[in-house]
């Protein structure tokens, strides 16, 4: 291929990244970066809920984006482990990829992998468990809910029996919300740091080939 634009160079794909592990856990983490940026930006342009189908649907956008930032934790272990990050200048680099492994520490109980990612992707986002939605019903046995919340016919609702059994199962029902504030500012950081590593290693590469 030619390169047409010097500042946005082609390349290709079997030479820059030919199908080894190494290259294909480097693309998975690229590829999990993006998705994760993607559902931020997302969240960072919703505006504060006004009717109860719109916090309905922020609680799942909230889940989704969550689950998105488990998969990107475990895309840059696997890519972390494959020594793709072996060269990268630690002067620019080093404490994006130091935070990067201490968010995902999943031997560490504070760090935000083992603390909030996988919890909520493993239990009430991407996976939802069945037995722990048995339990908060159990939990919720006496408990009286109105059938919608808000206006059902212009399906601007909310179902808020599913909606708070989400979130007790998520395990941030008694969060406030400056907690989920200072939650989503610290996934945020998080982001940052992956989408950084993610594209210094992608563009260093692909100028690498030409």
């Amino acid at each position: 291929m030619s390169d047409i634009d010097s500042d946005n160079p082609t390349f290709r794909i079997g030479t820059t990244f030919p199908s080894t592990q190494k290259e294909a856990a480097f693309i998975r983490f690229l590829i999990a970066s993006r998705q994760l940026f993607a559902f931020m930006k997302t969240m960072q342009s919703l505006t504060p809920a006004a009717t109860p189908g719109q916090q309905e649907q922020q609680f799942c956008v909230l889940f989704a984006t969550t689950a998105s930032a488990k998969e990107a934790a475990d895309a840059f272990r696997d890519a972390d482990s494959n020594g793709c990050f072996d060269w990268i200048p630690r002067t620019a680099f080093g404490p994006s990829l130091e935070a990067a492994r201490s968010a995902t520490d999943p031997q560490n109980s504070a760090s935000i992998y083992k603390r909030r990612l996988t919890p909520i992707r493993d239990k009430a986002s991407y996976h939802w468990n069945r037995n722990l939605v048995a339990e908060a019903l159990q939990r919720f046995a006496l408990d009286s809910y109105a059938m919608y919340e808000g206006d059902s016919e212009t399906r601007d609702s909310s179902v808020p029996l599913a909606r708070d059994i989400a979130v007790e199962i998520a395990g941030i029902g008694r969060l406030t919300a400056a907690d989920i504030t200072l939650e989503l500012n610290e996934i945020i950081v998080f982001q940052g740091h992956l989408l950084k590593l993610a594209h210094a290693v992608y563009v260093v590469l692909v100028r690498a080939s030409r």
